[in-house]
């Protein structure tokens, strides 16, 4: 799974796949899978840290194309 996402361009690759594992209600996989065709981690994960502050973020907050 690092690996993966290591490839694919992400720069915390170890990080990011802790919080999918985390995120993941199921296979993780298909979290990574979206991750790596480029979907925000902050929408696998509903949640993004900011100035210190874990912030949720809720499904449909924002248009994704």
């Amino acid at each position: 799974m690092v690996g993966t996402l290591a490839e694919a361009g992400c720069i915390g690759a170890r990080e990011e796949a802790d919080a999918l594992m985390r995120a993941a209600a199921g296979d993780p996989h298909v979290l990574v899978f979206r991750r790596v065709r480029g979907e925000p981690l902050a929408w696998l994960t509903g949640t993004v840290t900011f100035c210190g502050a874990e912030l949720f973020v809720a499904p449909g907050s924002r248009s994704w194309t």
